[in-house]
């Protein structure tokens, strides 16, 4: 028996506005961007490195659930965007043997960023991408 499809549950334009305006580092800038603007799950947010963007073709390398890869098309933003961050996990941390921040990090900050307002998170900005796709 298949699952049933759920509701999308995107994150209103409004509600990221304030949390880019709330975010108080470039790496909370990235984190919204990159879930709003690419799709991205949490976990694929936090192992996101400058070696998976490729400027000359314009993509992003994503590793996703199952450590199944994927090419997506870089949003205009972003190629301007993502070169002025170092090299290396754009979202490092010494805590981490892996050397990139969990996803439990990144979800926690995104919460905190969007005012920590029920069915706001990580998760409703993959969801706005996806809405605003179709």
């Amino acid at each position: 028996m298949r699952n049933s499809v759920g509701i999308p549950n995107p994150c209103p334009t409004d509600d990221i506005q304030r949390a880019l305006d709330r975010a108080t580092r470039p790496i909370d800038v990235l984190m919204i961007l990159f879930g709003e603007l690419q799709g991205m799950r949490a976990g694929e947010i936090s192992r996101a490195h400058s070696d998976d963007v490729m400027l000359p073709t314009k993509e992003l390398r994503i590793l996703g659930k199952g450590n199944k890869q994927r090419l997506v098309p870089l949003h205009p933003l972003m190629q301007e965007l993502l070169p002025q961050f170092p090299t290396g996990y754009f979202f490092p941390s010494d805590r981490n043997p892996s050397g990139h921040m969990l996803p439990r990090s990144i979800g926690r900050r995104v919460r905190h960023l969007l005012g920590f307002q029920p069915g706001r998170n990580a998760h409703s900005l993959r969801h706005k991408f996806g809405v605003d796709a179709l």
